[in-house]
């Protein structure tokens, strides 16, 4: 959980920064910390895998790739993620300089810990499996089920040609999974049905997985809507635009729906 109060006060006393930046710089790590817990990332490892996912440098942009995280940006990838990136750094220079917590290094017992996570290449090189909690297998696989959603909907988002299957607008689409079929919902189905050794533990073989969370998502139209930031926000957390409004909008619009 972030130290709120305490990073707020720490950027305009140390950092000089005023009171609107540091607001925006603690309402962007309030957004990452909702996902990845910001302090636990701290001491688990000093922060470097949440950083990991906030890499994202100007070739990935040139190469077609999208960021490793899981945090929905709307417009420009690249400058959303560096000001996410911008924010996480400042949280962990607030914990390294306050010592509010302590980031131990990481020991060898650590990895023997079976509850924690292990992704093992076999023999074989096309099986790698996972062991742990649900938590912790979304924190590290969620974002590469994020960018395997973006892959599977390029082409199906393409054929909108950027106009919101709502309001007919012209924008920036984001891809929206169907009320009761968001991501976690549809990795915990499967991890249930498929990998429980007992309640919340799971031994997972990642390459079925990926294949089982493809087929979740196949056909794309049956699964995702494709609509502008006001409207997926309307649709995914004010809940003013249900799943019916959005079918209704492809029936009269001639658009496939999932009837």
């Amino acid at each position: 959980m972030l130290i709120e109060k305490g990073f707020y006060d720490w950027m305009l006393r140390k950092r000089k920064l005023n009171a609107a930046v540091a607001k925006t710089n603690l309402a962007r790590a309030l957004r990452v910390d909702a996902l990845y817990d910001l302090t636990a990332a701290y001491v688990d490892d000093g922060g470097a895998y949440v950083r990991s996912l906030f890499d994202y440098p100007k070739r990935s942009v040139a190469e077609g790739l999208v960021p490793a995280h899981d945090i929905e940006i709307a417009g420009d990838y690249y400058t959303g993620t560096q000001s996410l990136r911008y924010a996480i750094n400042l949280y962990f220079r607030f914990l390294d300089d306050e010592g509010v917590v302590a980031a131990p290094p990481v020991s060898e017992a650590e990895d023997e810990d079976e509850e924690n996570v292990t992704a093992t290449p076999t023999q074989s090189t096309q099986t790698a499996t996972f062991t742990g909690d649900f938590k912790t297998f979304r924190r590290y696989v969620g974002p590469f089920c994020r960018n395997l959603v973006n892959s599977l909907a390029k082409t199906e988002r393409s054929r909108h040609k950027g106009i919101c299957e709502y309001c007919g607008q012209k924008a920036e689409l984001q891809s929206a999974h169907l009320d009761g079929e968001e991501r976690p919902v549809i990795i915990k189905k499967i991890l249930e049905a498929h990998y429980k050794v007992r309640e919340d533990f799971y031994c997972v073989d990642l390459v079925e997985f990926e294949k089982l969370f493809k087929q979740a998502h196949l056909p794309v139209h049956e699964h995702i809507f494709f609509l502008c930031e006001k409207c997926h926000t309307q649709y995914d957390k004010a809940k003013l635009i249900t799943t019916a409004d959005i079918l209704a909008k492809r029936q009269a619009n001639g658009v496939p729906g999932n009837d």
